[in-house]
């Protein structure tokens, strides 16, 4: 190659492309910024709709916890009477080891609205010869569940107590 010819490409590789050439390079710009604007969008929208959903079960799963607290409470109350009433969830005739099931339905009280709670109770007897003692064991595990539209959320808490 002659080095006049090198000479003429370097020069046509400096020079400015003509508009002409140009025409068109605009449009794919803007299709490419409208395109990366609308998945950030829709990236910011999912984001937002997670982040209401996890407010929700937050909301509900607190509501199951405390449901769950209320049937235990229950459930030992009537457990451990302080009225002097006998124990009004086993009766006399039933063996020392026994199990019970209370189902309370606070779908009326207003903060426990959609809740449901299954206290199951478990009794059993320690008798001890040897250091001479005895008493009765009591665990209750308390299952809540709260439902509203889509969200269902349950929640479940055990509890102990002896009396000599």
């Amino acid at each position: 190659m002659s080095p006049n010819i090198v000479r003429r490409r370097n020069r046509a590789i400096n020079r400015p492309i003509s508009r002409k050439k140009q025409r068109g390079s605009m449009l794919v710009i803007a299709v490419f910024v409208i395109t990366v604007m609308v998945f950030l969008a829709v990236a910011l929208q999912d984001i937002f709709n997670n982040a209401a959903d996890s407010v929700a079960y937050e909301v509900y799963g607190t509501r199951a916890l405390s449901a769950a607290n209320s049937g235990a409470e229950q459930a030992l109350q009537k457990i451990f009477y302080l009225n002097g009433q006998t124990d009004l969830v086993f009766s006399a005739a039933e063996p020392a080891n026994a199990t019970a099931t209370l189902n309370l339905d606070l779908s009326n009280t207003v903060a426990f609205h959609g809740c449901t709670v299954v206290a199951n109770i478990t009794r059993f007897t320690i008798n001890n010869v040897e250091f001479f003692y005895n008493f009765t064991h009591y665990r209750v595990e308390s299952t809540a569940t709260c439902e509203a539209g889509n969200f269902k959320t349950v929640r479940t808490i055990a509890v102990e107590g002896r009396e000599r």
